[in-house]
């Protein structure tokens, strides 16, 4: 009797230290959310360890909730790699080779398709990326391809918060 007692008791302190540290887990996960402007800071000093010196790169696509806000985080992600001295193919220029090409930026970008409008710019990397809402936070992935090995480089994720400023900010470049 007193062994099947020990034996409970063991299984009872074994079920409360797993649920302490499954209550654990899930509370570090939500803590570790950062801004929209975090995301994009730290996916750009990633980028610039990774790729190498005076190297050419074209951002061809970035998938959000709407135009407007895919056109914003572009601009603020080139804003923040020309602090990291990398070269940004002109956005004019990306965005003759898109018409050219058919290729809108609303739609989806393979692999494929972002070499070959990198190729055309002369560029020696492409970055594609997105922000998906998964309901408590959004998913920012971004992600270098180099053009002559038409091979995907790093890959950067970050969990955005999706707290009153982001809302606004999706709610006013969705109203442009």
């Amino acid at each position: 009797m007193k062994m099947r007692r020990n034996i409970l008791i063991l299984l009872l302190l074994a079920g409360v230290v797993f649920t302490i540290v499954l209550l654990s887990c899930a509370t570090a996960g939500n803590g570790t959310a950062v801004s929209l402007q975090e995301a994009i800071e730290k996916s750009a000093r990633e980028i610039a360890d990774e790729l190498s010196p005076n190297s050419r790169v074209a951002i061809v696509a970035f998938e959000s909730a709407n135009d407007n806000f895919s056109e914003y985080i572009m601009e603020e992600l080139s804003a923040e790699l020309l602090k990291h001295r990398i070269q940004l193919v002109d956005r004019q220029n990306l965005e003759h080779v898109q018409r050219e090409l058919n290729f809108h930026m609303s739609g989806y970008v393979s692999d494929e398709s972002a070499v070959s409008i990198g190729r055309f710019l002369g560029a020696t990397a492409v970055i594609t990326g997105e922000l998906i809402n998964v309901g408590a936070s959004y998913r920012y992935r971004i992600s270098v391809i180099y053009i002559e090995e038409a091979r995907r480089g790093m890959l950067s994720r970050y969990d955005v918060r999706n707290d009153r400023a982001m809302q606004l900010l999706i709610e006013t470049l969705g109203s442009r």
